[in-house]
């Protein structure tokens, strides 16, 4: 059996009895064996998968109060990024709308938050905000936190 980990990195052998969970994308029927009935040592083998990710925020000034913040996160690791939560500080401005619509967004403090379940390996999503500022914009880069 081949199983794919990010962390925690596990190094060496491992002595039997043990119990493994393995999740899979495309679920099936249990894998269960018993060394004792047929006498050998089952083996399973754990490959190491990086997540990466690019993200950048571009502002534009739309009108006179008005701005758009495009946010392209690509995921340019070689295993899915799960529960991704982007964070766009905004100063003295005001979150207006956002889309794609299948992204949870919400507002704390002076950072809007939105919440993406799932960006698989290759893939970018773009998320533009809409936000209203009285004077000029403070710029500020998103930052990404993945929930484990």
């Amino acid at each position: 059996a081949i199983c794919i980990a990010d962390k925690p990195r596990i190094e060496g052998s491992h002595s039997a009895p043990a119990t493994i969970k393995a999740y899979s994308e495309h679920p099936s029927k249990p894998f269960v064996t018993d060394a004792r009935s047929d006498g050998k040592v089952p083996t399973i083998v754990v490959q190491f998968k990086q997540r990466s990710y690019k993200v950048t925020s571009i502002f534009t000034k739309q009108a006179e109060d008005s701005y758009n913040i495009e946010i392209p996160i690509t995921n340019t690791g070689d295993v899915p990024l799960d529960n991704v939560t982007l964070i766009q500080p905004i100063f003295s401005a005001e979150f207006v709308d956002h889309t794609p619509p299948t992204v949870d967004v919400s507002v704390e403090s002076s950072n809007i938050k939105c919440l993406i379940k799932r960006i698989n390996s290759g893939e970018t999503i773009v998320i533009n905000l809409n936000i209203e500022a009285d004077g000029p914009l403070r710029q500020q880069q998103a930052t990404i936190r993945i929930e484990d």
